[in-house]
């Protein structure tokens, strides 16, 4: 029987909804999305609500919550690179939103 296999270590879709301080760069840091991973990222929130289903049974509400608000961060700047505070919160309910940075450490605890 075939399913769906989630592998994560808490750093790419934690419960926490927050933004994570990244303690390194990428390679792909301000740079431009491609076009790409940019019809991914429309593709993907498109399919908001049956992806939130299939995904409810492996991961938190919150982690899921964040999913969807970084990628609509990274369109909205339409540049990879580390989401400040106010551009996660643009994309989340009040009640979740942060007030700083969470940083790994946080999130290891």
């Amino acid at each position: 029987m075939a399913g769906t296999a989630l592998v994560d270590n808490g750093h790419s879709l934690p419960a926490n909804t927050g933004v994570v301080e990244k303690r390194f760069w990428g390679p792909l840091e301000q740079q431009p999305i491609s076009s790409l991973n940019e019809t991914r990222l429309h593709r993907m929130l498109d399919n908001e609500e049956p992806l939130r289903k299939s995904l409810k049974e492996h991961l938190e509400p919150e982690a899921i919550d964040g999913l969807f608000a970084r990628a609509k961060a990274l369109l909205a700047r339409g540049s990879y690179g580390n989401f400040t505070v106010d551009e996660i919160n643009a994309h989340l309910r009040p009640d979740q939103q942060r007030s700083r940075p969470v940083t790994f450490d946080d999130i290891s605890q």
